[in-house]
């Protein structure tokens, strides 16, 4: 059926409303011109790759997530503490456009031309930026990156750094397990994995909980927490969480000081911050506000090591073992106590019966 037979369908069925239309003739036509902004095509399935972080996972941790030295993008585009930066940009793209005579600025604007319907489908949200202004900021931001990169001989970041592996999809429902203290207390050892296959290759068999071992930085924290981040804003897409479930796990292990020391002494962590008390509020602050489902990567993990910490034979195990050296030391001292009163004794008598000279 036509749109006009449908709208003249419309107004004989509701005859009172047909006034209303030129009341709303502003409104549609507002409504159309957003419609017609938008990019890409129609029933087109989204892809996006580039989220502002959720209000309530920012709330807390702003010092991370928000940028303080320069801005890449269009989320923090434009903020005054970061203007100093922009000047910057512009001589890093003189230095890039001064390699070599095969690069010119009408080039790179071809070629950013090309990409920028593909590159504003990666953004969840609609960049208000018209198209000279997001081509230049496309162009000054990636030259900004490449030259730093180039500059200081860095390798390239990919996906393939990370190296996280796919999830097993007969995982359990458990979501938290005990502290590093208590879980020593029940008997469980904790030790670094020698050649881990990647930086989520944690493993538990006979008591002994395998951990890669990995470095915690100040460049560490927030590297971590937008990778968390970027998960959970493509949370359908990545089912089984991997990273979040692994930082549920470290903020499982460490709630005090005294966690992060048994992880340290057994090499698991490198703390290269300034103490323990802060690794350990870093770690305390690491779920909040995240979402983790019930089958999580770790989830059968953690049901191992529940199921060994809630075994009472494992407890008095546990205990037993720690009274060893107590009972050592105790059977030794009586040992040489005895010894000596025996020598004592055996001195006495022999003084006792030994004739007279």
């Amino acid at each position: 059926m036509e749109e006009a037979e449908i709208t003249a369908d419309l107004e004989a069925a509701h005859p009172s409303k047909a006034p209303v239309r030129e009341e709303i003739a502003d409104l549609s036509e507002f409504m159309q011109q957003k419609l017609d902004t938008l990019w890409g095509k129609q029933d087109e399935i989204e892809s996006c790759t580039i989220f502002r972080i959720p209000h309530n996972i920012r709330k807390r941790k702003k010092n991370i997530f928000e940028p303080f030295v320069v801005s890449i993008g269009p989320f923090y585009r434009g903020k005054e503490s970061l203007h100093a930066m922009e000047e910057k940009k512009w001589r890093l793209l003189r230095d890039f456009l001064s390699r070599g005579n095969h690069i010119s600025l009408n080039l790179c604007l071809l070629e950013m031309k090309a990409l920028e319907e593909k590159t504003r489908r990666c953004y969840s949200e609609t960049v208000d930026l018209d198209s000279d202004g997001f081509l230049q900021m496309m162009l000054l931001d990636g030259c900004f990156v490449l030259q730093y990169f180039l500059k200081w001989r860095l390798p390239v970041p990919s996906r393939s750094t990370l190296a996280i592996p796919n999830a097993n999809q007969n995982e359990r429902s458990v979501m938290v397990i005990p502290c590093a203290t208590e879980l020593q207390d029940s008997g469980l050892k904790f030790r670094a994995k020698r050649n881990p296959c990647h930086m989520l290759d944690i493993s538990f068999q006979y008591g002994v909980l395998e951990i890669p071992r990995f470095t915690i930085n100040d460049n560490t924290k927030p590297l971590l927490m937008n990778l968390v981040a970027f998960e959970q804003c493509v949370f359908a897409e990545m089912k089984k969480s991997q990273l979040t479930s692994f930082v549920s796990f470290l903020d499982s292990l460490v709630n005090t000081t005294k966690d992060v020391l048994i992880l340290q002494q057994c090499g698991v962590i490198k703390n290269c911050l300034s103490s323990e008390e802060e690794l350990t509020q870093f770690f305390n602050q690491l779920c909040q506000g995240l979402t983790l489902m019930d089958d999580h990567f770790l989830a059968e993990l953690f049901k191992e090591v529940n199921r060994h910490y809630e075994s009472s034979w494992n407890r008095q195990q546990a205990r037993f073992i720690n009274r060893i050296p107590w009972v050592v030391i105790s059977l030794t001292a009586a040992f040489i106590l005895l010894v000596l009163t025996c020598v004592q004794s055996f001195f006495a008598v022999y003084a006792y019966f030994r004739p007279p000279r």
